[in-house]
């Protein structure tokens, strides 16, 4: 089903592209936590913003398609002969997903295809600091998330190069913000409200993180610029990493607060999992970001304590 506007279904029609000059842009899962910051960016920027869900609106896109992306026939009835400047894929989470989506006209419709994959899919953890052409795969402890995206990442590459289109993949690390549906953020926040320590692994690591709606901003910076090539696959993030304990303390700041107590956890000699007590894993996730900088370079990330702030508003919002 194509709804029109953002109040309620209405019957599936035809969008005449061609009456307007500004870019058409379908972001698939734009009702999601990622997906909802690239439709506002790029509605913002002056982009016409179709949303493909199956059954959830996004009230800022101009559009909405209300569809399973692995629906070929529904697909190819509601996008009939109509072409996307850009489509931006914040959901796909196997090849399935990315075969699905390429067996449908959709393929053939789109001149920049953005794919948004994930850090979780190198797989040499002795590597201080991944670059592109780092070994891929996924760790084993990503498990099936990790696998499954490198999966997707691989068949979109076959799938869709072969059209000559113009294609981007990103692999962002940990993203942050506003609705963050990875219950990160809200952990430490929850933890303070409720007036107790915040758990904290004992075992060190270095990790980085990306701001949704910096993510979204850099899609629509690529979007705008020249591309360098046909095919590129970046590493998207600020640069510079943090340990756990600095994120904490960053969220705790936002939060209006100096300090809070934390309770420093052993897990290794309690024989648990820190994912048992606490949100992240305590493995290494830093990124080279020095292809993405050299080809975009003019982007500004935001600070992470700027971002735990408006993260932290929307949060007391809720």
């Amino acid at each position: 089903m194509m709804v029109m506007g953002s109040d309620r279904p209405n019957e599936a029609r035809k969008v005449d592209f061609m009456k307007h000059a500004r870019r058409h842009a379908l972001v698939i899962g734009g009702s999601g936590f990622i997906g909802h910051q690239i439709v506002e960016v790029l509605s913002d920027a002056g982009y016409i913003v179709h949303s493909m869900s199956r059954n959830t609106l996004c009230r800022r896109a101009q559009f909405n398609l209300l569809v399973d992306r692995n629906d070929t026939g529904r697909l190819n009835a509601l996008i009939a002969d109509q072409k996307f400047d850009l489509l931006v894929d914040t959901c796909a989470l196997s090849g399935w997903d990315i075969d699905g989506i390429c067996d449908s006209q959709l393929m053939y419709r789109v001149d920049h295809w953005v794919h948004i994959s994930s850090a979780a899919l190198y797989s040499d953890m002795s590597t201080a600091c991944f670059t592109e052409s780092s070994l891929t795969g996924g760790a084993a402890h990503w498990g099936e998330y990790g696998r499954k995206k490198h999966e997707a990442e691989h068949a979109v590459l076959k799938r869709f190069t072969a059209h000559g289109a113009r294609l981007t993949l990103l692999r962002p690390p940990y993203v942050y913000g506003p609705k963050n549906s990875s219950y990160r953020e809200a952990f430490v926040w929850d933890r303070m409200k409720a007036g107790r320590a915040i758990p904290l692994p004992l075992k060190p690591c270095k990790v980085q993180f990306v701001y949704a709606r910096d993510l979204a901003g850099a899609i629509l910076h690529i979007d705008r610029s020249a591309a360098t090539a046909q095919t590129e696959i970046l590493n998207i993030a600020p640069e510079g990493c943090i340990d756990l304990r600095q994120f904490c303390q960053a969220a705790v700041r936002a939060a209006g607060h100096k300090e809070w107590e934390f309770d420093v956890i052993d897990a290794e000699k309690l024989g648990i999992s820190p994912r048992e007590f606490f949100p992240f894993r305590t493995e290494n996730l830093c990124l080279s970001v020095k292809a993405f900088t050299v080809r975009y370079g003019g982007f500004d990330f935001m600070a992470l304590d700027e971002g735990l702030k408006a993260t932290y508003a929307a949060y007391q919002a809720a």
